[in-house]
Parts: C-alpha cells; structure tokens; sequence
C-alpha cells in the first residue's frame, strides 16, 4: 500500500508557495514550502505521517491563500 499521493497545481507564474496539510480540527500536520513554475506542477507527497482520516490541503502564495482539495487518507497499516 503506498501512502504518498501527487498534488497537481496550475500556476499563472513562476513562484515561491508554501503547502500545508491541515487535520479537521485546524492542526498543521505538513508543511513544505516549494517553487512553482509557470503552468503544471506536481507535487508527491508522503503520507505515511497522516493517520486515517480527512484532510485540507492549502497551497500558500505571496498574496493568495488557495484550497485546491479535500482529501481523505484510507492507509491501512499491514
């Protein structure tokens, strides 16, 4: 079972951001901060350090907040 998933971002610009994972009670479980070309961006991020559950992903610019996803993390532990 692979706990890592890809976030995909389209960008205006060339950039610097910031990525945050936030649980459902508003408690930062990931942070990254990253450089955004202009167009597609993937990202891979590890979840191994999320336990099941629901998740809000924020990605952070210079002067915009955007939530591009919810997501849920269904690990199961083998």
């Amino acid at each position: 079972v692979s706990n890592s998933f890809n976030l995909s971002y389209y960008s205006l610009k060339a950039e610097n951001a910031t990525i945050e994972i936030l649980n459902p009670i508003g408690m930062k479980v990931f942070e990254e901060e990253v450089k955004l070309k202009k167009g597609e961006n993937q990202f891979a991020i590890d979840g191994s350090i999320m336990s099941s559950g629901i998740y809000f992903v924020t990605l952070k610019k210079q002067t915009v907040e955007e939530s591009p996803c919810l997501f849920s993390n269904s690990s199961q532990n083998h």
